[in-house]
């Protein structure tokens, strides 16, 4: 759990942990030198729990924060949790049954709840389509959060660790990776698992007006390594219902996804 001031919600946020009530854990919390009363919270944790562990040191941002607790962490399934977000109910036996039957290494994910300021819901995210092609296209949308879902540990050795120049999109850039590697399972579970609030303060929404400059970058960066395969029968839209989603992309995109498309035959 990456953190820098967060005393307004971390509280709330390790109880959705301990709730779970999944014996064999940990959690490992890597604080930016918090100042606002966090660290005080995270001593009572500690202080009760064993198995929490908290690391306290200037970083250079959520990435790098990130790194150092996979470093830290021994177990075979990894799972993050910002300070502000929040597991609904049995997640952890759900990932962890779900993940011990499919191939390794792989990637499990559930869906998201975004809350607002009330703490109400506001949507339920479902990354039902976990491909490029579904990114690229934006036919099913991709996990928001990773609050939503687990994965075994060895998949960093295949993808590396987080990028540590990248600040706002770094679960972005995990999942794209988990998507590009041929190697690692990905499986979607239409359970209710991860809890985000999108509200002013939170760091999502702060830098909102970011998003699409974002995902613009991304998708350029990723369609040269989306699969050479017939993509209309990949994802379940009608022919005309593509051509909608491809009225967004920019031009060369467009003209290169056709091209791939007609190689076979399927545009």
């Amino acid at each position: 759990m990456p953190v820098k001031n967060g005393a307004t919600f971390i509280r709330h946020a390790i109880q959705s942990i301990l709730m779970q009530k999944y014996e064999n854990i940990e959690i490992i919390v890597v604080d930016g030198v918090s100042t606002d009363g966090t660290l005080e919270i995270l001593s009572e944790f500690t202080k009760a729990h064993s198995f929490i562990k908290v690391l306290s040191e200037i970083d250079t941002g959520q990435s790098q924060a990130m790194n150092k607790g996979l470093r830290l962490a021994t177990g075979e399934i990894i799972g993050f949790l910002n300070a502000d977000d929040f597991y609904s109910e049995s997640v952890f036996h759900q990932a962890v049954t779900i993940l011990t039957k499919l191939s390794r290494p792989a990637l499990v994910v559930g869906n998201c709840h975004m809350h607002d300021l009330e703490s109400k819901k506001v949507h339920v995210q479902k990354p039902s389509y976990l491909a490029l092609e579904s990114y690229i296209l934006n036919i099913s949308g991709h996990p928001v959060n990773p609050s939503q879902y687990f994965y075994h540990a060895e998949i960093h050795h295949l993808i590396g660790g987080f990028p540590e120049n990248e600040h706002l999109a770094m679960d972005l850039w995990f999942y794209l990776e988990c998507c590009s590697h041929p190697t690692i399972t990905k499986k979607y579970v239409n359970a209710d698992w991860g809890n985000f609030r999108f509200y002013l303060g939170t760091k999502t929404y702060d830098n909102r007006h970011l998003h699409k400059e974002i995902q613009r970058r991304y998708r350029l960066k990723y369609l040269k390594r989306i699969r050479l395969q017939p993509l209309a029968l990949a994802i379940p839209v009608k022919s005309w219902q593509l051509s909608k989603k491809l009225a967004h992309l920019p031009i060369r995109i467009i003209e290169r996804l056709k091209k791939r498309m007609k190689r076979h035959n399927s545009f």
